[in-house]
């Protein structure tokens, strides 16, 4: 590890705590209903 402080780092570290308090974790897309009407502009 560089000892650099990144993003990545912070919300690894926000998403572990959010799972401790019992909150299931999603990926955002996995999270949209099947509509094609959302994603075709």
């Amino acid at each position: 590890m560089s000892g650099r402080f990144t993003e990545s780092i912070v919300e690894d570290a926000a998403l572990a705590w959010i799972e401790d308090l019992d909150y299931a974790v999603l990926y955002g897309p996995d999270m949209l209903p099947d509509d094609d009407a959302l994603t075709s502009r």
